[in-house]
């Protein structure tokens, strides 16, 4: 990692995100679901065992198909699939089963419609994907299981005002299909609030863990390492940045501009040659169709 970038301690961390956490008066972020508190309660509990879980889970109809599903997918990559919710709970681990339910309970629960929430899955699963890949051969001592949910959370923002103020949504989705940019340049070119503000300040609300906070926060500006933070956070943000860029790389809608941008900023945060971004290209486009899988 570069000598330049500014290491917080994490009591620092989250200080510093409470100060820059600030959005619009006209603006009500919602309280988090009572499902989601009920589960943070539950896997923060040292005597929690497997089917604790399981039963909690199966509550919600959503949230189980979408573990067995998850469980089911390349991305465990499972010799035996789970057959039950008890046995995908125990083959994913307590660990990375509370990432996953966690973050995907926030996002089901801001989802305005369900094709709302597919439109928003196929480009938070996209990410995610990517970035759990990155995360393997650019990051190896960082946990690839914090990657899928920061790739999942890292647009939240995008839902977040979908759900909140639907007229200023659309208003930018007709300037990305007139201007053929992306969400951040149509947003900034409306003079809207940044989406990633509104989505790190909800998670921060619903005391999702800081360091998702931080990647949705940051992730997405001019220079994300430019901006202080712990090691980890630090590492986690360049990683679904990346991905974040060469999922940008990929859609055909955005002007040939857009995209090389995209590139030029995947390479600068991955230290990329032509050849390797091309070989890392290959394996994006080899991701991308499980994200049909992943939406059932």
């Amino acid at each position: 990692m570069p000598e330049l970038l500014t290491i917080l301690p994490p009591p620092e961390q989250r200080k510093r995100l409470h100060r820059e956490l600030r959005v619009p008066l006209d603006v009500r972020l919602p309280s988090p679901p009572t499902a989601l508190l009920k589960l943070q309660r539950l896997f923060r509990d040292p005597n929690v065992n497997f089917r604790k879980l399981a039963d909690a889970i199966a509550l919600d109809p959503a949230i189980s198909a979408s573990v067995l599903r998850l469980a089911r997918s390349p991305l465990f990559g499972l010799a035996r699939p789970p057959r039950t919710l008890v046995q995908a709970v125990a083959s994913i681990g307590i660990a990375e089963l509370e990432r996953m339910v966690l973050t995907q309970l926030a996002v089901q629960t801001l989802a305005a419609s369900p094709p709302a929430l597919e439109l928003f899955l196929q480009e938070a699963y996209a990410t995610a994907l990517i970035a759990r890949s990155l995360c393997r051969r650019h990051e190896p001592l960082l946990d690839p299981g914090l990657a899928w949910p920061a790739g999942l959370l890292y647009d939240i923002g995008k839902l977040l005002r979908l759900t909140l103020k639907p007229a200023e949504d659309e208003e930018i989705r007709r300037a990305m299909l007139i201007g053929a940019c992306t969400y951040t340049t149509a947003e900034a070119s409306l003079s809207l609030q940044d989406q990633h503000l509104l989505g790190a300040s909800l998670l921060y609300k619903w005391q999702l863990p800081l360091i998702y906070v931080d990647v949705a926060l940051y992730g997405e500006r001019e220079d994300p390492m430019a901006w202080p933070g712990t090691q980890e956070s630090l590492a986690l943000r360049r990683i679904v940045s990346a991905a974040s860029s060469l999922r940008g790389v990929t859609r055909e809608r955005t002007s040939a501009e857009e995209r090389a941008k995209n590139q030029a900023r995947a390479q600068e945060l991955l230290k990329l040659g032509e050849e390797a971004f091309l070989a890392e290209m290959a394996v994006v486009y080899q991701l991308l169709p499980s994200v049909k899988t992943l939406l059932g």
